[in-house]
């Protein structure tokens, strides 16, 4: 498959500054027909009101992913982030989730909003590290869906980190590493720039109890 590579600005980013700037348009037009002498006043509070959402969310993204990078072809994915370049498989994704507005589900009677257009897919590889490729770096409504991705639609779709993240207690890491033969944990402790001290303190303590049986 061929390999793509991802980063800012994407296309669909660009669609997306593109119909809020048609969409401004509109509302000084409205507010120059409406509010007349005080129009500054009545565009400065329709920007709040109906822009207030998709502000939010440029900023929360732009922040997110202005210096990311994946290159993805459904067997490794590389991400580059903040000049730091991290290498994985396909296989070693613990969790993939789309989160998308509920516009996109159907909900609101079909009707697009302002903001139905923003969504981000969080990965998460076994070694714990997690990211949130927002599509402000790739379009993520037209590309397809990696196996056993699941989509999260919600009202808002604000980068969430408490919501869905499902942190890696020590007994629960260490019931899942316990399933790893001798040579997987090999493997982690062979790579220690890809995994967590954590993960690496396990795979070590594993391998020495098989030792000593």
């Amino acid at each position: 498959m061929k390999t793509k590579t991802y980063k800012f600005p994407s296309k669909e980013f660009k669609k997306i500054v593109m119909e809020h700037l048609i969409f401004l348009i509109a509302v000084v037009c409205f507010c120059v027909f409406l509010f007349e002498e005080k129009v500054w006043t009545g565009v400065l509070l329709m920007i709040i009101l109906v822009f207030g959402p998709s502000l939010w969310l440029f900023v929360d993204y732009y922040l997110e992913n202005r210096n990311t990078t994946f290159i993805y072809d459904f067997k490794n994915i590389t991400i580059i982030k903040n000049d730091k370049r991290k290498d994985y498989l396909y296989g070693d994704i613990e969790k993939s989730i789309y989160h998308l507005t509920h516009s996109k589900k159907g909900f609101y009677g079909g009707e697009e909003l302002l903001f139905s257009d923003f969504g981000y897919w969080e990965v998460e590889f076994k070694n714990g590290d997690r990211y949130f490729l927002t599509n402000f770096i790739h379009d993520i409504h037209k590309r397809k869906k990696g196996k056993n991705t699941k989509i999260k639609y919600r009202v808002f779709p604000y980068i969430s980190r408490k919501d869905t993240v499902f942190p890696l207690e020590k007994k629960s890491l260490y019931q899942k590493y316990e399933e790893k033969s001798n040579f997987e944990l090999q493997e982690i402790l062979d790579r220690p720039h890809l995994y967590k001290e954590e993960a690496l303190r396990i795979a070590k303590l594993l391998l020495e109890e098989r030792e000593k049986i």
